[in-house]
């Protein structure tokens, strides 16, 4: 992403317009339900995906660290596209 961003500058530099911020879609890992031994999360050790609890946290766990990364590289050009759900 962090190529795209600074492509995204260099045309802006280059041609001198402005452009709106590019929405970034980021696909969530599925959790294989056959891994039992993933790892560990916080105060949770070795995650079972065969459990839907763990599958769920690791999901989460997924998610915030990408909004935090994301948030730490303050990309000028590029956004999180947010998906509600209908």
């Amino acid at each position: 992403m962090g190529a795209v961003n600074r492509s995204i500058e260099s045309a802006k530099e280059r041609t001198g317009k402005p452009t709106e911020k590019r929405k970034v879609v980021i696909r969530i890992p599925e959790p294989n339900k056959n891994q039992k031994d993933w790892g560990s999360l916080t105060n949770r050790v070795m995650l079972d995906f065969s459990k839907s609890n763990d599958r769920v946290a690791a999901c989460k766990w997924h998610i915030d660290y990408v909004r935090r990364k994301l948030s730490q590289a303050n990309y000028m050009n590029l956004e999180l596209a947010l998906h509600e759900r209908l």
